[in-house]
C-alpha cells in the first residue's frame, strides 16, 4: 500500500484523484487488508469485503477499483503475484446523477456565500472556487487546480494544460472576469488554501461544502450538480450539444446530449403554460 502511494498515487494521477485514492486506501483498504500478506489474499476475501459495503455502492466500487488497480501493479510492473485476486469481481450497479440545483436553491446557495464572505467565517479561496464552479461549469478538480497562468483576462480564457480530457481552453464570461478581476493575485493559485502559494485541498473544501449544506438546508447536492446545473442551463438557453461539449470539455457528443434532453424536461412546464394559452385562445368560449 505504501508503494502504490509513493510510486504511483502521487506520480501519475491527478491532484483530485490523488486525494480521493489515497482516503480511500486509509479509510477502507488498509483497516481490512493491510496485515494481510499479499499472497495470503484471496478473491473471495475482496470480494467479501466489497459486498460488506453494499450501503454505500458507490463508495465500495471506487475502492474495488482502487485495490483493483494496485494488484494489477501488484501482478504486472512489480512481479510480486502471479494473477491479479481482484479481476473480474462485478462492482455494484450505480445509478446516474441527474441532480440539477433548482434557482430556489441556488438563491440560497448565493445568500449563504453573500453572508460567510461578508463576516471572513469561510475561506475566501472555498467560496471563489463555489463561485466559479457555477459561472464556468468547469469541474472540481479544473478549479481547485487553476493557477493564475492559465488565466488570460484580456482574451476572457483560462488555459487548462491537463484537464481530464487533456489541454482545453475555458471562455470566461464576464460576471467571471469581473469576480477574478477583485480578486488577490498574490500567489500560485486562483482559489488558494491558508496560505498565498498553497492549493486548496479537496478535504478542506469538502469540509467547506458540508457546512453550506448544512446551513442552507439543501440536501444531497454536490460540487459536481453545480456543473450540471451550468450547463444545463447552457442547453435551456438553446446551446447545441456541439456547444455544451466544447463548452463542458467532453471528448463526445454522448454526455452533452444528456443536458439537451434534460433541458428538454425542464422546458415541459413552459410549454405547457404555452399549450393552455393557446388553447384557451382557439375556444369561442
Amino acid at each position: 500500500l505504501d508503494r502504490y502511494i509513493r510510486d504511483h498515487v502521487r506520480v501519475m494521477l491527478k491532484p483530485s484523484t490523488r486525494w480521493s485514492s489515497e482516503r480511500l486506501i486509509k479509510g477502507k483498504i488498509r483497516p481490512r487488508f493491510g496485515k494481510t500478506k499479499l499472497k495470503e489474499l484471496t478473491r473471495a476475501d475482496i470480494s467479501s469485503w466489497h459486498r460488506s459495503m453494499s450501503n454505500t455502492p458507490v463508495e465500495a466500487n471506487r475502492a474495488l477499483a482502487c485495490f483493483r488497480k494496485l494488484l494489477s501493479l501488484a501482478s504486472g510492473d512489480w512481479e510480486l503475484l502471479e494473477q491479479n485476486p481482484a479481476r473480474g469481481i462485478s462492482p455494484f450497479p450505480e445509478q446516474k446523477r441527474e441532480r440539477v440545483p433548482t434557482d430556489e436553491e441556488l438563491r440560497k446557495l448565493g445568500s449563504w456565500l453573500a453572508l460567510v464572505e461578508a463576516d471572513g467565517s469561510e475561506l475566501p479561496g472555498c467560496v471563489l472556487a463555489a463561485k466559479l464552479m457555477f459561472f464556468t461549469a468547469m469541474r472540481r478538480g479544473e478549479v481547485l487546480g487553476l493557477e493564475w497562468s492559465f488565466i488570460d483576462l484580456e482574451n476572457g480564457s483560462a488555459r487548462l494544460p491537463d484537464a481530464k480530457s487533456g489541454r482545453r481552453t475555458v471562455p470566461l464570461g464576464i460576471t467571471t472576469m469581473e469576480l477574478l478581476k477583485n480578486v488577490s493575485r498574490t500567489g500560485k493559485y486562483v482559489c488558494c488554501g491558508f496560505t498565498a502559494n498553497e492549493m486548496l485541498s479537496e478535504a478542506t473544501f469538502r469540509g467547506f461544502w458540508d457546512r453550506m449544506r448544512a446551513a442552507t438546508g439543501i440536501e444531497g447536492l454536490s460540487a459536481h450538480d453545480l456543473r450540471r446545473g451550468a450547463l444545463t442551463r447552457a442547453a435551456i438557453m438553446g446551446l447545441s450539444a456541439f456547444a455544451i461539449r466544447d463548452l463542458a470539455g467532453h471528448r463526445s457528443l454522448a454526455m452533452a446530449n444528456r443536458y439537451v434532453q434534460r433541458a428538454g424536461n425542464a422546458l415541459r412546464p413552459i410549454a405547457d403554460d404555452v399549450s393552455e394559452r393557446m388553447a384557451a385562445a382557439l375556444n369561442p368560449k
